[in-house]
């Protein structure tokens, strides 16, 4: 097996917490978009630095390509979660109350409002009408 794909554990609620708080404070490196201001580089530079600070925590130790992933799997997670949510309530009926593992947490909502209502939501844009009129005109003599 090689060392480079190994099971690194599971990161703590203190090592999560850090890395919400670490990308509410650089969005630039938590949406994974460069710009000519903010390159891979950078962003290379920014991981590095948080990777020693998680690592530091009690918890997982992984190497910034990891913990890269690790931010987009709580990305997805959060997404999901968001999305059951979303479709639980615009159900119809009485049925059971939504279990409490399925509930936004504080650090859900800061990754929801990192990510946006866009990426979450899609675009709701509503369609175009078109108009037709099928009249026919009279034609002109000449």
């Amino acid at each position: 097996m090689n060392s480079e794909k190994r099971k690194t554990g599971s990161i703590s609620q203190d090592q999560k917490k850090e890395l919400i708080q670490f990308m509410e404070q650089n969005p630039d490196l938590g949406s994974g978009k460069f710009t000519k201001k903010f390159t891979f580089k950078t962003g290379q530079e920014l991981w590095m630095q948080i990777t020693q600070i998680l690592n530091s925590l009690p918890g997982a130790k992984k190497d910034w390509r990891q913990w890269r992933k690790t931010w987009a799997d709580i990305k997805v997670y959060t997404k999901k979660k968001n999305a059951l949510i979303k479709n639980y309530r615009v159900t119809t009926g009485g049925g059971p109350t939504l279990p409490i593992d399925k509930i936004l947490t504080t650090e859900d909502e800061k990754v929801v409002s990192m990510i946006g209502p866009l990426l979450i939501d899609g675009l709701d844009v509503e369609e175009p009408s078109a108009m037709f009129n099928f009249e026919q005109e009279p034609e002109e003599n000449s």
